[in-house]
């Protein structure tokens, strides 16, 4: 007789909330747990009637600039570009980008092992439109045009220093490019903690992947003695990060409306991998030759490195949402993402560079002391957040 009167119960305190409800809610659902010892059964209320749910979302979010070094600087003619120089104007670098907005998608969805919603597997995959910035300076040689030029610290001079890519007479330019892009997936458990006549409370566990990738390319071409030098650097930094996480979702409605905080931490390990390469293209008797070796990456710096650190990655999104029908509801909201530790490719770059070591400096370069530039891993936080739109299919 208990369980008869609290699902009758039940069932009117469901049915008094739809008709008040100011805009349509989902259906209302009594689940019957496994009978007592004593053969008794019992009624709960725990969500909408649904086994699967899938999820797409359009995404719109701000990331954290790289930082770069001064790249390229302009001058006047018979000016060395060179930091501290009155004259001189950094053009390229010198900066920390601005924040800026991404667009990209997430897809989720899941599955319940139970009739009565308490465990379930789910899983997603997200990813932001790559971002490419890029910049260009250059002089036609022409007279009244002014220098362009590299600027550096000189170790052997122990004073700024540049490197003359275009001047009265000698056409130059100097080309910058920089490429980000950041993604994630994750996949786990999904179990009910507590159900509530207006929502219900799940604990989440499970794997988490990130990714974030920084590509920078610097190429110069420049005229020395009638003869054509391209030198080109290259530094790609990449962030993977591979963890467990816990975490907590929560689902309300309110007035037909829907409402939805979760939060959840990862922690494992990311791995760090930075790769520096530079070449120098020169022509000898009509053809072209090539030489390890650019500009910001010589011999003492040049190769790939990798490394593990210890890797936190905590989240946090709100979304309130509303019901089409009784399969489909729209929502939208906010999150935002940090990881404690990554490298980004502007960071790598040792503005000190022995000119010994520059192929078009001397050619070919001496493995000279000092050697640098030098490596040294150079890290900072990472922050992602922004909004988040997109419908829900429960079936």
């Amino acid at each position: 007789m208990r369980s008869i009167w609290l699902g009758l119960v039940l069932g009117w305190l469901s049915g008094t909330g739809a008709a008040l409800a100011s805009g349509p809610t989902l259906p209302l659902r009594l689940f019957q747990t496994p009978p007592s010892p004593d053969g008794e059964l019992f009624l709960t209320y725990c969500g909408a009637p649904h086994e699967f749910w899938f999820t797409a979302e359009f995404l719109y979010m701000k990331i954290d600039g790289s930082r770069l070094p001064p790249i390229a600087t302009v001058a006047g003619d018979a000016d060395s570009g060179a930091l501290g120089d009155p004259a001189t104007r950094v053009v390229i670098g010198n900066e920390r980008l601005p924040d800026d907005w991404f667009p990209g998608g997430r897809v989720s969805g899941g599955v319940w092992l139970d009739y009565n919603q308490r465990i379930g597997l789910t899983g997603s995959f997200d990813f932001l439109s790559e971002r490419d910035s890029e910049w260009a300076v250059g002089s036609d040689g022409a007279a009244g045009r002014g220098v362009v030029a590299r600027p550096f610290f000189n170790p052997l001079t122990n004073s700024e220093d540049a490197f003359i890519v275009a001047a009265p007479g000698s056409p130059g330019t100097v080309f910058a490019q920089l490429a980000t892009s950041f993604r994630g997936a994750e996949g786990g458990l999904r179990y009910n903690s507590s159900c509530f006549p207006w929502g219900r409370i799940d604990l989440l566990a499970g794997f988490t992947y990130r990714e974030l990738t920084d590509d920078l390319l610097v190429r110069e071409v420049t005229d020395i003695n009638q003869s054509t030098f391209v030198a080109t650097d290259a530094i790609d930094a990449r962030n993977r990060f591979y963890g467990g996480h816990v975490g907590i979702e929560s689902e309300f409605q309110i007035d037909g409306w829907i409402i939805q905080i979760r939060g959840k931490v990862a922690l494992g390990v990311t791995d760090q991998a930075v790769g520096i390469t530079g070449l120098t293209d020169f022509p000898v008797g009509g053809f072209i030759f090539t030489e390890a070796g650019g500009v910001l990456a010589v011999a003492s710096n040049q190769g790939r490195r990798d490394r593990d650190r210890w890797g936190v990655i905590p989240e946090l999104s709100i979304t309130i949402g509303y019901p089409m029908c009784e399969y489909v509801h729209v929502f939208a909201g906010y999150s935002v993402i940090y990881w404690n530790e990554t490298v980004r490719a502007g960071d790598q770059i040792d503005r000190q560079i022995n000119p010994l070591q520059v192929p078009i400096v001397v050619l070919p370069p001496i493995a000279a002391d000092p050697a640098l530039p030098a490596f040294e891993y150079r890290t900072s936080g990472f922050w992602a957040h922004g909004l988040r739109a997109g419908m829900e299919i429960r079936y």
